[in-house]
C-alpha cells in the first residue's frame, strides 16, 4: 500500500498482477489505493475452464465492484 501511494505521488500508474483471483482481489482492493489496472487474464481463463467465460468474468466484476481508484 505504501509503495502504491509513493508511486502515485510520483506520477506513476499503479497496476497489480500475478496470482490475482476472485479470492484475493477483494483484499487487495481494500488495502491498496490508486490501482489503475489489474492483470487478471490467467485467473479468468483458468476459472472459465470450470464455470465458462461469461460466469468467470461476472464473478471477477462482482469482486471488483465498488473500487473507485482511491
Amino acid at each position: 500500500a505504501a509503495a502504491a501511494v509513493q508511486a502515485h505521488d510520483l506520477g506513476l500508474q499503479v497496476n497489480a498482477g500475478h496470482g490475482l483471483n476472485v479470492a484475493n482481489v477483494p483484499q487487495l482492493l481494500a488495502f491498496v489505493p490508486h490501482l489503475v489496472e489489474l492483470n487478471i487474464g490467467h485467473s479468468l481463463i483458468s476459472r472459465a475452464v470450470f464455470t465458462g467465460l461469461k460466469e468467470a468474468v461476472r464473478e471477477m466484476l462482482g469482486v471488483m465492484a465498488g473500487y473507485r481508484n482511491r
